[in-house]
Protein backbone atom coordinates (compact mmCIF):
# COMPACT_ATOMS: atom_id res chain seq x y z
CA UNK A 1 0.00 0.00 0.00
CA UNK A 2 2.91 2.39 0.72
CA UNK A 3 4.34 1.84 -2.76
CA UNK A 4 0.90 2.27 -4.31
CA UNK A 5 0.36 5.46 -2.33
CA UNK A 6 3.67 7.00 -3.40
CA UNK A 7 3.13 6.11 -7.03
CA UNK A 8 -0.44 7.39 -6.86
CA UNK A 9 0.67 10.76 -5.47
CA UNK A 10 3.15 11.21 -8.32
CA UNK A 11 0.51 10.22 -10.86
CA UNK A 12 -2.06 12.54 -9.31
CA UNK A 13 0.35 15.47 -9.64
CA UNK A 14 0.99 14.63 -13.30
CA UNK A 15 -2.73 14.06 -13.85
CA UNK A 16 -3.63 17.43 -12.31
CA UNK A 17 -1.29 19.22 -14.72
CA UNK A 18 -2.55 17.13 -17.65
CA UNK A 19 -6.16 17.73 -16.69
CA UNK A 20 -5.64 21.48 -16.43
CA UNK A 21 -4.22 21.39 -19.95
CA UNK A 22 -7.21 19.32 -21.04
CA UNK A 23 -9.59 21.85 -19.49
CA UNK A 24 -7.78 24.58 -21.42
CA UNK A 25 -8.70 22.67 -24.59
CA UNK A 26 -12.37 22.76 -23.62
CA UNK A 27 -12.16 26.42 -22.58
CA UNK A 28 -10.73 27.27 -26.01
CA UNK A 29 -13.49 25.29 -27.77
CA UNK A 30 -16.18 27.00 -25.67
CA UNK A 31 -14.63 30.42 -26.30
CA UNK A 32 -14.39 29.89 -30.07
CA UNK A 33 -17.71 28.14 -30.74
CA UNK A 34 -19.77 28.34 -27.53
CA UNK A 35 -22.51 25.74 -27.18
CA UNK A 36 -23.82 25.73 -30.74
CA UNK A 37 -23.97 23.78 -34.00
CA UNK A 38 -20.22 23.67 -34.72
CA UNK A 39 -19.32 22.53 -31.20
CA UNK A 40 -22.13 19.94 -31.31
CA UNK A 41 -20.79 18.53 -34.61
CA UNK A 42 -17.16 18.59 -33.49
CA UNK A 43 -17.84 16.86 -30.17
CA UNK A 44 -19.81 14.08 -31.84
CA UNK A 45 -17.13 13.69 -34.54
CA UNK A 46 -14.24 13.47 -32.08
CA UNK A 47 -16.11 11.00 -29.87
CA UNK A 48 -17.21 8.54 -32.58
CA UNK A 49 -13.79 6.95 -33.34
CA UNK A 50 -12.99 6.94 -29.64
CA UNK A 51 -16.25 5.23 -28.72
CA UNK A 52 -16.02 2.64 -31.48
CA UNK A 53 -12.42 1.85 -30.60
CA UNK A 54 -13.26 1.84 -26.90
CA UNK A 55 -15.49 -1.20 -27.39
CA UNK A 56 -12.51 -3.22 -28.63
CA UNK A 57 -9.50 -1.43 -27.17
CA UNK A 58 -10.70 -1.23 -23.59
CA UNK A 59 -11.88 -4.83 -23.64
CA UNK A 60 -8.53 -6.07 -24.99
CA UNK A 61 -6.38 -3.95 -22.66
CA UNK A 62 -8.46 -4.92 -19.64
CA UNK A 63 -8.01 -8.61 -20.46
CA UNK A 64 -4.41 -8.11 -21.58
CA UNK A 65 -2.85 -7.10 -18.24
CA UNK A 66 -3.94 -10.12 -16.15
CA UNK A 67 -3.32 -12.52 -19.04
CA UNK A 68 0.15 -11.10 -19.79
CA UNK A 69 1.03 -11.50 -16.11
CA UNK A 70 -0.08 -15.13 -16.28
CA UNK A 71 1.90 -15.87 -19.48
CA UNK A 72 5.05 -14.25 -18.12
CA UNK A 73 4.80 -16.20 -14.86
CA UNK A 74 4.16 -19.55 -16.57
CA UNK A 75 6.21 -19.29 -19.81
CA UNK A 76 8.65 -16.41 -19.41
CA UNK A 77 9.17 -12.96 -20.93
CA UNK A 78 9.81 -14.16 -24.49
CA UNK A 79 6.46 -15.97 -24.75
CA UNK A 80 4.74 -12.98 -23.12
CA UNK A 81 6.20 -10.76 -25.88
CA UNK A 82 4.86 -13.11 -28.57
CA UNK A 83 1.49 -12.98 -26.86
CA UNK A 84 1.63 -9.15 -26.98
CA UNK A 85 2.43 -9.24 -30.71
CA UNK A 86 -0.60 -11.42 -31.41
CA UNK A 87 -2.91 -9.16 -29.42
CA UNK A 88 -1.60 -6.14 -31.35
CA UNK A 89 -2.11 -7.89 -34.69
CA UNK A 90 -5.72 -8.76 -33.92
CA UNK A 91 -6.33 -5.20 -32.67
CA UNK A 92 -4.97 -3.72 -35.91
CA UNK A 93 -7.19 -5.98 -38.00
CA UNK A 94 -10.25 -4.91 -36.05
CA UNK A 95 -9.14 -1.27 -36.27
CA UNK A 96 -8.98 -1.60 -40.07
CA UNK A 97 -12.61 -2.68 -40.15
CA UNK A 98 -13.62 0.32 -38.02
CA UNK A 99 -11.56 2.76 -40.12
CA UNK A 100 -13.16 1.50 -43.36
CA UNK A 101 -16.63 1.92 -41.84
CA UNK A 102 -15.88 5.52 -40.89
CA UNK A 103 -14.39 6.36 -44.28
CA UNK A 104 -17.05 4.71 -46.45
CA UNK A 105 -20.21 5.38 -44.44
CA UNK A 106 -19.69 8.37 -42.09
CA UNK A 107 -23.21 9.80 -42.53
CA UNK A 108 -24.72 6.50 -41.43
CA UNK A 109 -22.54 6.58 -38.31
CA UNK A 110 -23.70 10.15 -37.59
CA UNK A 111 -27.32 9.00 -37.93
CA UNK A 112 -26.68 6.49 -35.13
CA UNK A 113 -24.80 8.82 -32.79
CA UNK A 114 -26.77 12.03 -33.45
CA UNK A 115 -30.11 11.25 -35.05
CA UNK A 116 -31.49 14.72 -34.31
CA UNK A 117 -28.85 16.68 -36.25
CA UNK A 118 -29.94 18.90 -39.15
CA UNK A 119 -28.25 18.66 -42.56
CA UNK A 120 -25.59 21.28 -41.75
CA UNK A 121 -24.42 19.49 -38.61
CA UNK A 122 -24.63 16.04 -40.27
CA UNK A 123 -22.43 17.18 -43.17
CA UNK A 124 -19.80 18.80 -40.92
CA UNK A 125 -19.71 15.84 -38.53
CA UNK A 126 -19.38 13.34 -41.40
CA UNK A 127 -16.51 15.30 -42.99
CA UNK A 128 -14.53 15.39 -39.72
CA UNK A 129 -15.19 11.68 -39.03
CA UNK A 130 -14.03 10.61 -42.50
CA UNK A 131 -10.88 12.72 -42.24
CA UNK A 132 -9.91 11.48 -38.77
CA UNK A 133 -10.69 7.75 -39.28
CA UNK A 134 -6.98 6.91 -39.45
CA UNK A 135 -6.62 7.80 -35.74
CA UNK A 136 -7.99 4.33 -34.93
CA UNK A 137 -4.53 2.85 -35.68
CA UNK A 138 -2.77 5.28 -33.34
CA UNK A 139 -5.30 4.52 -30.59
CA UNK A 140 -4.58 0.80 -30.97
CA UNK A 141 -0.83 1.20 -30.59
CA UNK A 142 -1.20 3.64 -27.68
CA UNK A 143 -3.53 1.20 -25.94
CA UNK A 144 -1.09 -1.72 -26.10
CA UNK A 145 1.98 0.40 -25.29
CA UNK A 146 0.18 1.86 -22.26
CA UNK A 147 -0.63 -1.59 -20.87
CA UNK A 148 2.93 -2.83 -21.34
CA UNK A 149 4.49 0.27 -19.79
CA UNK A 150 2.18 -0.03 -16.77
CA UNK A 151 3.27 -3.64 -16.30
CA UNK A 152 6.88 -2.39 -16.36
CA UNK A 153 6.05 0.18 -13.69
CA UNK A 154 6.37 3.11 -16.13
CA UNK A 155 3.21 4.97 -15.12
CA UNK A 156 4.49 8.51 -15.72
CA UNK A 157 4.68 8.23 -19.51
CA UNK A 158 1.10 7.00 -19.64
CA UNK A 159 -0.06 9.87 -17.40
CA UNK A 160 1.60 12.39 -19.75
CA UNK A 161 0.09 10.95 -22.94
CA UNK A 162 -2.73 13.50 -23.09
CA UNK A 163 -0.35 16.47 -23.42
CA UNK A 164 0.40 16.17 -27.16
CA UNK A 165 -3.23 15.29 -27.85
CA UNK A 166 -4.58 18.37 -26.11
CA UNK A 167 -1.88 20.62 -27.57
CA UNK A 168 -2.79 19.76 -31.16
CA UNK A 169 -6.53 19.92 -30.44
CA UNK A 170 -6.15 23.42 -28.94
CA UNK A 171 -4.05 24.68 -31.86
CA UNK A 172 -6.39 23.16 -34.45
CA UNK A 173 -9.53 24.69 -32.89
CA UNK A 174 -7.92 28.14 -32.90
CA UNK A 175 -6.65 27.75 -36.48
CA UNK A 176 -10.09 26.55 -37.65
CA UNK A 177 -11.55 29.96 -36.81
CA UNK A 178 -9.11 31.59 -39.22
CA UNK A 179 -8.44 29.05 -41.97
CA UNK A 180 -11.54 26.83 -42.12
CA UNK A 181 -13.24 24.00 -40.23
CA UNK A 182 -11.14 21.33 -42.00
CA UNK A 183 -8.48 22.13 -39.41
CA UNK A 184 -10.69 20.40 -36.82
CA UNK A 185 -10.24 17.04 -38.57
CA UNK A 186 -6.51 17.55 -39.13
CA UNK A 187 -6.09 18.45 -35.47
CA UNK A 188 -7.61 15.13 -34.37
CA UNK A 189 -5.12 13.21 -36.57
CA UNK A 190 -2.14 15.15 -35.21
CA UNK A 191 -3.42 14.73 -31.66
CA UNK A 192 -3.41 10.94 -31.67
CA UNK A 193 -0.21 10.78 -33.74
CA UNK A 194 1.40 12.86 -30.99
CA UNK A 195 0.19 10.37 -28.37
CA UNK A 196 1.68 7.49 -30.32
CA UNK A 197 5.09 9.17 -30.69
CA UNK A 198 5.18 10.13 -27.00
CA UNK A 199 4.66 6.49 -25.90
CA UNK A 200 6.84 5.01 -28.62
CA UNK A 201 9.96 6.58 -27.08
CA UNK A 202 9.65 5.01 -23.57
CA UNK A 203 8.39 1.78 -25.16
CA UNK A 204 11.60 1.43 -27.18
CA UNK A 205 13.64 2.40 -24.12
CA UNK A 206 11.95 -0.45 -22.21
CA UNK A 207 12.63 -2.79 -25.15
CA UNK A 208 8.94 -3.11 -25.92
CA UNK A 209 8.77 -3.98 -29.61
CA UNK A 210 5.71 -4.91 -31.58
CA UNK A 211 5.91 -7.43 -34.43
CA UNK A 212 2.95 -8.62 -36.46
CA UNK A 213 2.14 -12.22 -35.53
CA UNK A 214 -1.08 -14.15 -35.92
CA UNK A 215 -1.59 -17.60 -34.44
CA UNK A 216 -5.09 -18.55 -33.39
CA UNK A 217 -3.66 -21.76 -31.91
CA UNK A 218 -2.03 -19.84 -29.04
CA UNK A 219 -3.91 -21.19 -25.95
CA UNK A 220 -3.36 -17.92 -24.06
CA UNK A 221 -4.79 -15.96 -26.97
CA UNK A 222 -7.84 -18.21 -27.00
CA UNK A 223 -8.25 -17.72 -23.23
CA UNK A 224 -8.01 -13.95 -23.78
CA UNK A 225 -10.65 -14.00 -26.49
CA UNK A 226 -12.97 -15.96 -24.16
CA UNK A 227 -12.34 -13.37 -21.45
CA UNK A 228 -12.69 -10.45 -23.88
CA UNK A 229 -16.24 -11.31 -24.97
CA UNK A 230 -18.01 -10.51 -21.67
CA UNK A 231 -15.66 -7.55 -21.09
CA UNK A 232 -16.41 -6.30 -24.60
CA UNK A 233 -20.13 -6.65 -24.00
CA UNK A 234 -19.86 -4.85 -20.65
CA UNK A 235 -17.83 -2.02 -22.21
CA UNK A 236 -20.18 -1.86 -25.18
CA UNK A 237 -23.20 -1.62 -22.90
CA UNK A 238 -21.49 1.12 -20.88
CA UNK A 239 -20.64 3.14 -24.00
CA UNK A 240 -24.14 2.64 -25.38
CA UNK A 241 -25.28 4.73 -22.42
CA UNK A 242 -23.25 7.65 -23.79
CA UNK A 243 -24.52 7.09 -27.32
CA UNK A 244 -28.12 7.08 -26.13
CA UNK A 245 -27.60 10.26 -24.08
CA UNK A 246 -26.06 12.13 -27.02
CA UNK A 247 -28.64 10.83 -29.49
CA UNK A 248 -31.48 12.06 -27.29
CA UNK A 249 -29.64 15.34 -26.63
CA UNK A 250 -29.22 15.87 -30.38
CA UNK A 251 -33.03 15.96 -30.63
CA UNK A 252 -33.27 18.72 -28.00
CA UNK A 253 -32.36 22.39 -28.38
CA UNK A 254 -29.21 23.28 -30.32
CA UNK A 255 -26.31 23.25 -27.88
CA UNK A 256 -27.70 20.47 -25.66
CA UNK A 257 -24.97 18.04 -26.80
CA UNK A 258 -22.35 20.66 -25.93
CA UNK A 259 -23.88 21.47 -22.54
CA UNK A 260 -23.87 17.79 -21.58
CA UNK A 261 -20.28 17.47 -22.75
CA UNK A 262 -19.00 20.48 -20.84
CA UNK A 263 -20.85 19.38 -17.71
CA UNK A 264 -19.40 15.87 -17.92
CA UNK A 265 -15.91 17.29 -18.46
CA UNK A 266 -16.07 19.27 -15.22
CA UNK A 267 -17.67 16.44 -13.29
CA UNK A 268 -15.11 13.87 -14.39
CA UNK A 269 -12.12 16.13 -13.74
CA UNK A 270 -11.78 14.86 -10.17
CA UNK A 271 -12.51 11.32 -11.28
CA UNK A 272 -9.85 11.38 -14.00
CA UNK A 273 -7.26 13.04 -11.76
CA UNK A 274 -7.79 10.82 -8.73
CA UNK A 275 -9.71 7.73 -9.79
CA UNK A 276 -8.14 7.00 -13.18
CA UNK A 277 -4.60 7.29 -11.82
CA UNK A 278 -5.37 5.07 -8.85
CA UNK A 279 -7.38 2.53 -10.87
CA UNK A 280 -4.44 1.95 -13.22
CA UNK A 281 -2.09 1.21 -10.31
CA UNK A 282 -4.62 -0.86 -8.34
CA UNK A 283 -5.58 -2.95 -11.37
CA UNK A 284 -1.96 -3.71 -12.23
CA UNK A 285 -1.05 -4.64 -8.65
CA UNK A 286 -4.24 -6.59 -7.91
CA UNK A 287 -3.83 -8.55 -11.18
CA UNK A 288 -0.33 -9.62 -10.08
CA UNK A 289 -1.56 -10.56 -6.57
CA UNK A 290 -4.48 -12.57 -7.94
CA UNK A 291 -2.16 -14.34 -10.41
CA UNK A 292 -0.01 -15.34 -7.39
CA UNK A 293 -3.15 -16.33 -5.44
CA UNK A 294 -2.53 -13.67 -2.78
CA UNK A 295 -6.22 -12.87 -2.51
CA UNK A 296 -6.15 -11.36 0.97
CA UNK A 297 -3.69 -8.65 -0.04
CA UNK A 298 -5.65 -7.94 -3.23
CA UNK A 299 -8.89 -7.43 -1.30
CA UNK A 300 -7.15 -5.27 1.32
CA UNK A 301 -5.82 -2.97 -1.41
CA UNK A 302 -9.31 -2.60 -2.85
CA UNK A 303 -10.88 -1.87 0.53
CA UNK A 304 -8.40 0.85 1.52
CA UNK A 305 -8.47 2.40 -1.94
CA UNK A 306 -12.24 2.78 -1.99
CA UNK A 307 -12.31 4.23 1.53
CA UNK A 308 -9.80 6.93 0.60
CA UNK A 309 -11.60 7.74 -2.64
CA UNK A 310 -14.91 8.01 -0.82
CA UNK A 311 -13.34 10.21 1.86
CA UNK A 312 -12.17 12.65 -0.84
CA UNK A 313 -15.07 12.48 -3.30
CA UNK A 314 -17.96 12.83 -0.84
CA UNK A 315 -17.10 16.44 0.08
CA UNK A 316 -16.18 17.11 -3.56
CA UNK A 317 -19.71 16.03 -4.54
CA UNK A 318 -21.35 18.33 -2.00
CA UNK A 319 -19.13 21.23 -3.02
CA UNK A 320 -19.87 20.76 -6.72
CA UNK A 321 -23.63 20.66 -6.11
CA UNK A 322 -23.47 23.97 -4.26
CA UNK A 323 -20.96 25.75 -6.49
CA UNK A 324 -22.02 24.48 -9.94
CA UNK A 325 -22.79 27.91 -11.40
CA UNK A 326 -19.57 29.71 -10.36
CA UNK A 327 -17.53 26.66 -11.46
CA UNK A 328 -19.08 26.73 -14.95
CA UNK A 329 -18.70 30.52 -15.13
CA UNK A 330 -15.04 30.26 -14.23
CA UNK A 331 -14.33 27.44 -16.68
CA UNK A 332 -16.31 28.47 -19.74
CA UNK A 333 -18.16 31.75 -19.10
CA UNK A 334 -16.47 33.87 -21.75
CA UNK A 335 -16.50 34.52 -25.50
CA UNK A 336 -19.45 32.81 -27.20
CA UNK A 337 -20.41 30.86 -24.06
CA UNK A 338 -23.40 32.97 -22.98
CA UNK A 339 -25.55 33.08 -19.82
CA UNK A 340 -27.98 30.45 -21.11
CA UNK A 341 -25.09 28.08 -21.83
CA UNK A 342 -23.76 28.63 -18.29
CA UNK A 343 -27.18 27.92 -16.77
CA UNK A 344 -27.90 24.75 -18.80
CA UNK A 345 -24.37 23.38 -18.26
CA UNK A 346 -24.55 24.02 -14.49
CA UNK A 347 -27.87 22.18 -14.28
CA UNK A 348 -26.46 19.18 -16.15
CA UNK A 349 -23.34 19.30 -13.95
CA UNK A 350 -25.47 18.89 -10.81
CA UNK A 351 -27.17 15.90 -12.43
CA UNK A 352 -23.85 14.19 -13.14
CA UNK A 353 -22.38 15.08 -9.74
CA UNK A 354 -25.01 13.06 -7.86
CA UNK A 355 -23.33 9.84 -8.96
CA UNK A 356 -19.68 10.95 -8.76
CA UNK A 357 -18.73 8.95 -5.66
CA UNK A 358 -20.58 5.82 -6.80
CA UNK A 359 -19.13 6.04 -10.31
CA UNK A 360 -15.59 6.16 -8.90
CA UNK A 361 -16.24 3.23 -6.57
CA UNK A 362 -17.79 1.27 -9.43
CA UNK A 363 -14.74 1.80 -11.66
CA UNK A 364 -12.36 0.48 -8.99
CA UNK A 365 -14.59 -2.51 -8.22
CA UNK A 366 -15.00 -3.38 -11.92
CA UNK A 367 -11.21 -3.56 -12.29
CA UNK A 368 -11.02 -5.88 -9.29
CA UNK A 369 -13.62 -8.15 -10.93
CA UNK A 370 -11.55 -8.13 -14.13
CA UNK A 371 -8.43 -9.08 -12.17
CA UNK A 372 -10.36 -12.05 -10.75
CA UNK A 373 -11.65 -12.77 -14.31
CA UNK A 374 -15.25 -12.36 -13.09
CA UNK A 375 -16.25 -10.61 -16.30
CA UNK A 376 -19.75 -12.06 -16.64
CA UNK A 377 -20.83 -10.30 -13.45
CA UNK A 378 -19.77 -6.88 -14.72
CA UNK A 379 -21.62 -7.53 -17.97
CA UNK A 380 -24.83 -8.39 -16.14
CA UNK A 381 -24.52 -5.25 -14.00
CA UNK A 382 -23.90 -3.14 -17.12
CA UNK A 383 -27.00 -4.52 -18.86
CA UNK A 384 -29.10 -3.74 -15.81
CA UNK A 385 -27.57 -0.26 -15.67
CA UNK A 386 -28.35 0.56 -19.29
CA UNK A 387 -31.97 -0.58 -18.87
CA UNK A 388 -32.29 1.77 -15.89
CA UNK A 389 -30.62 4.55 -17.90
CA UNK A 390 -32.90 4.14 -20.93
CA UNK A 391 -36.04 4.06 -18.82
CA UNK A 392 -35.08 7.14 -16.81
CA UNK A 393 -33.90 8.98 -19.94
CA UNK A 394 -37.31 8.65 -21.55
CA UNK A 395 -39.06 9.91 -18.41
CA UNK A 396 -36.72 12.56 -17.03
CA UNK A 397 -35.95 14.23 -20.39
CA UNK A 398 -39.62 15.24 -20.54
CA UNK A 399 -39.37 17.22 -17.31
CA UNK A 400 -35.73 18.31 -17.12
CA UNK A 401 -34.38 18.13 -20.68
CA UNK A 402 -30.62 17.55 -20.90
CA UNK A 403 -30.36 17.67 -17.09
CA UNK A 404 -32.63 14.63 -16.92
CA UNK A 405 -30.14 12.69 -19.06
CA UNK A 406 -27.36 13.53 -16.59
CA UNK A 407 -29.47 12.45 -13.61
CA UNK A 408 -30.34 9.17 -15.35
CA UNK A 409 -26.63 8.46 -15.91
CA UNK A 410 -25.92 8.99 -12.20
CA UNK A 411 -28.76 6.76 -11.04
CA UNK A 412 -27.62 4.06 -13.47
CA UNK A 413 -24.08 4.17 -12.03
CA UNK A 414 -25.44 3.93 -8.48
CA UNK A 415 -27.54 0.86 -9.37
CA UNK A 416 -24.57 -0.87 -11.02
CA UNK A 417 -22.34 -0.26 -8.01
CA UNK A 418 -24.96 -1.64 -5.60
CA UNK A 419 -25.25 -4.86 -7.65
CA UNK A 420 -21.48 -5.32 -7.82
CA UNK A 421 -20.80 -4.64 -4.13
CA UNK A 422 -23.56 -7.06 -3.07
CA UNK A 423 -22.08 -9.80 -5.28
CA UNK A 424 -18.55 -9.01 -4.08
CA UNK A 425 -19.66 -9.35 -0.47
CA UNK A 426 -21.70 -12.52 -1.06
CA UNK A 427 -19.33 -14.48 -3.33
CA UNK A 428 -15.79 -13.11 -3.05
CA UNK A 429 -14.89 -11.34 0.20
CA UNK A 430 -16.92 -11.60 3.39
CA UNK A 431 -16.20 -8.16 4.79
CA UNK A 432 -18.44 -6.60 7.46
CA UNK A 433 -21.28 -4.68 5.81
CA UNK A 434 -22.02 -3.01 9.14
CA UNK A 435 -18.46 -1.69 9.37
CA UNK A 436 -18.68 -0.70 5.70
CA UNK A 437 -21.65 1.60 6.33
CA UNK A 438 -20.34 2.88 9.65
CA UNK A 439 -17.14 3.98 7.88
CA UNK A 440 -19.31 6.38 5.84
CA UNK A 441 -20.79 8.16 8.88
CA UNK A 442 -17.82 10.37 9.76
CA UNK A 443 -17.30 11.64 6.19
CA UNK A 444 -21.06 12.16 5.92
CA UNK A 445 -21.14 14.29 9.09
CA UNK A 446 -18.22 16.32 7.79
CA UNK A 447 -19.98 16.82 4.43
CA UNK A 448 -23.20 18.08 6.06
CA UNK A 449 -21.39 20.63 8.24
CA UNK A 450 -19.09 21.68 5.40
CA UNK A 451 -21.98 21.97 2.94
CA UNK A 452 -24.04 24.18 5.25
CA UNK A 453 -21.10 26.49 5.90
CA UNK A 454 -20.10 26.76 2.21
CA UNK A 455 -23.70 27.41 1.11
CA UNK A 456 -24.06 30.25 3.64
CA UNK A 457 -20.65 31.69 2.77
CA UNK A 458 -21.28 31.57 -0.98
CA UNK A 459 -24.61 33.40 -0.53
CA UNK A 460 -22.75 36.20 1.23
CA UNK A 461 -19.93 36.37 -1.35
CA UNK A 462 -22.12 36.25 -4.49
CA UNK A 463 -22.60 40.01 -4.81
CA UNK A 464 -19.11 41.01 -3.64
CA UNK A 465 -16.56 38.88 -5.49
CA UNK A 466 -15.86 37.60 -8.99
CA UNK A 467 -16.21 33.88 -9.71
CA UNK A 468 -12.54 33.06 -9.21
CA UNK A 469 -12.14 34.75 -5.81
CA UNK A 470 -15.54 33.51 -4.68
CA UNK A 471 -14.55 29.93 -5.54
CA UNK A 472 -11.12 30.21 -3.93
CA UNK A 473 -12.64 31.40 -0.65
CA UNK A 474 -15.47 28.82 -0.75
CA UNK A 475 -13.15 25.90 -1.53
CA UNK A 476 -10.54 26.93 1.06
CA UNK A 477 -13.23 27.28 3.74
CA UNK A 478 -14.79 23.96 2.77
CA UNK A 479 -11.47 22.06 2.91
CA UNK A 480 -10.60 23.56 6.31
CA UNK A 481 -14.03 22.83 7.82
CA UNK A 482 -14.17 19.27 6.47
CA UNK A 483 -10.60 18.54 7.57
CA UNK A 484 -11.22 19.95 11.05
CA UNK A 485 -14.45 17.96 11.53
CA UNK A 486 -12.80 14.71 10.39
CA UNK A 487 -9.82 15.40 12.65
CA UNK A 488 -12.10 15.94 15.66
CA UNK A 489 -14.06 12.80 14.78
CA UNK A 490 -10.75 10.89 14.51
CA UNK A 491 -11.56 9.49 11.09
CA UNK A 492 -9.23 6.64 10.10
CA UNK A 493 -8.60 8.27 6.73
CA UNK A 494 -7.05 11.29 8.44
CA UNK A 495 -4.56 8.92 10.08
CA UNK A 496 -3.73 7.41 6.69
CA UNK A 497 -3.06 10.89 5.31
CA UNK A 498 -1.05 11.97 8.36
CA UNK A 499 1.13 8.83 8.32
CA UNK A 500 1.68 9.10 4.59
CA UNK A 501 2.81 12.74 4.85
CA UNK A 502 5.11 11.93 7.83
CA UNK A 503 6.70 9.00 5.96
CA UNK A 504 7.12 11.14 2.86
CA UNK A 505 8.97 13.88 4.78
CA UNK A 506 11.07 11.32 6.67
CA UNK A 507 12.20 9.81 3.38
CA UNK A 508 13.15 13.23 1.99
CA UNK A 509 15.04 14.19 5.15
CA UNK A 510 17.11 10.98 4.97
CA UNK A 511 18.24 11.66 1.41
CA UNK A 512 21.83 12.87 1.47
CA UNK A 513 23.09 15.58 -0.87
CA UNK A 514 24.17 14.11 -4.18
CA UNK A 515 22.01 10.97 -3.85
Amino acid sequence: MKNIGKTAVNLVILSVVAKLFGLLRDVVLADCYGAGSVSDAYLIAISVPTLLFYFIGNALSTSFIPMYTKVEREKGTEEAQKYTDRIMTISLLLSTAIALLLIIYPRGVVAIFASGFDEERISLTADIIRMSAVTIYFMTAVNIFSSRLQLNGSFAAVALVSFPRNFFLIVSVILSTYFGLWWLGLGIILAYLGEFILLLIPALRNRIYIRLRLSLKDPYLLDTLKMVLPVFLAVAVSQINKVIDRTIASNLDVGSVSSLYYASIINTSLQEVLVSSIVVIVFTNVSKLVANEEYGQADAIYHKTVRMLRFILMPATVGMLILAVPVVELMFGRGNFDTYAVSSTAAALRGYTIGLCFLASREVLIKVFYAYKKTAVTFAASVFGILINIGLNLVLVIFWGATGLAVATSVSAICQYVILIIYYHAKMWKFSMKAYFISMLKPLIGCVLMGGAVFALDSILTSSFTSIFRLLIDVAAGVLIYGLVEFLLRADEMNYIKNFVINLFKKRNHIKPGE
